[in-house]
This record gives C-alpha cells, sequence and structure tokens, in this order.
C-alpha cells in the first residue's frame, strides 16, 4: 500500500511539471508603448488628397524570449495572432472598438477590391516567433489637422480618414487585446494623447 501511495504521489508531481512547462513554454506576448514603432511619412502628389505628412502611433508586440536559465526549454511561436482594440475617453466611457491592423500585412490598395472588403471583415492575422516583434497600427494623423483617426483595413476604403474612429484633440485611455491560436490572449491599456499637430500627439507614458 505504501509503494502504491508513493508511486502515486510521483505520479501526480510528474503530471504537475510537465503542466507547468508547457505552460511555460506558451507565447508571452509583451506590448510595448514607448512610441518607438511610431512614423511619419510624407506622400506625393499621386496620392491626391492624402499627400503630405501623416503620423502613424503604433505599438509594438513582442514574444518574449524564456528566462536564461530556462533556455533549454523551447517557447512557442504565438500563432495567428488578431488584435482588437478599444478607444475610452478619460471619464472612462467606451467611444468606440475596431478590428486591429498589422502593419507589415498587404496594404489594401494594392489588392483587388473584392479581397480588399475580406480584409476589413477578416484582417490578415500574424504570428510572433520568440524573441521577433511585429507593428500593430493604431491611429493616424495628418499634418496641420487637429482630428485623427483609428487606423486600420477600412481605412483604405473611407480616404483614410474613417469618421466613426474621429479623434479630436483629447486624452484617450487605448484598450488593445491580442488574441493567438494558442488559446491565451494578452490584454494591455496605454494613454493616447491627440494634440493640436502630429508633434503633439502619442502615446503617454504611465
Amino acid at each position: 500500500m505504501q509503494n502504491f501511495i508513493i508511486s502515486l504521489i510521483a505520479s501526480l508531481l510528474a503530471a504537475i511539471i510537465v503542466l507547468l512547462i508547457e505552460r511555460m513554454r506558451l507565447p508571452n506576448l509583451v506590448i510595448i508603448d514607448d512610441n518607438k514603432a511610431n512614423t511619419t511619412p510624407t506622400y506625393g502628389q499621386e496620392y491626391g488628397e492624402n499627400r503630405g505628412k501623416w503620423k502613424f502611433i503604433r505599438v509594438s508586440v513582442l514574444n518574449k524570449q524564456m528566462p536564461f536559465f530556462l533556455k533549454w526549454l523551447t517557447r512557442q511561436t504565438a500563432e495567428n495572432c488578431r488584435a482588437m482594440i478599444s478607444f475610452f475617453n478619460d471619464a472612462g466611457e467606451a467611444i468606440f472598438t475596431m478590428k486591429g491592423r498589422w502593419a507589415d500585412t498587404p496594404e489594401l490598395a494594392f489588392l483587388p477590391p473584392n479581397e480588399g472588403i475580406i480584409k476589413i471583415l477578416y484582417p490578415e492575422p500574424v504570428s510572433i516567433s520568440v524573441g521577433d516583434r511585429q507593428v500593430l497600427d493604431v491611429v493616424a494623423m495628418k499634418e496641420g489637422e487637429r482630428e485623427a483617426f483609428g487606423w486600420n483595413n477600412e481605412a483604405y476604403f473611407n480616404h483614410w480618414k474613417t469618421q466613426k474612429y474621429r479623434l479630436s484633440k483629447g486624452e484617450y485611455n487605448v484598450k488593445i487585446d491580442i488574441s493567438t491560436q494558442n488559446g491565451i490572449s494578452f490584454t494591455k491599456t496605454v494613454k493616447l494623447e491627440i494634440g493640436e499637430d502630429i508633434s503633439s500627439s502619442f502615446f503617454r507614458q504611465s
């Protein structure tokens, strides 16, 4: 009987250790809002009404490596990551929620129209391997204007300014939710400042 109990305890401990190891191997995504992912390209005459300088405010999403003492474990790639982005005013009231667009996925302007519509409904996901990162678009603002707009695939069908995603000057809380095919999700709320112009519009560090 005693040997049976010892064997049972050993089996349980082994099962717990296996479960813990598998848990540790799951992706560990970190949403980084340090403004380093922001970009300010200038577009020429061929862009028509959209010509000029724009600021794209973005976050980067990193799949963290294992700690040094656990390097022998292999962390999983974060498979098929999708994002939902929700905006709230400084009183905590919800303004809108939109499907996120990963910056390195194909631009809808270069896709056939029917395929672009599908990408609005089902934005292309990305997979993030260990130690790598992907950039997620959040907001776009044109130089000389006082309004910003949530930026995702819908923007390509709305002259880059989707009116239902309009943001006037002020402070906002932006909740970023990322789901993965691995069955886990990650959330972070960041503070966004929309100022008088692109130079005063950025993520405000808490």
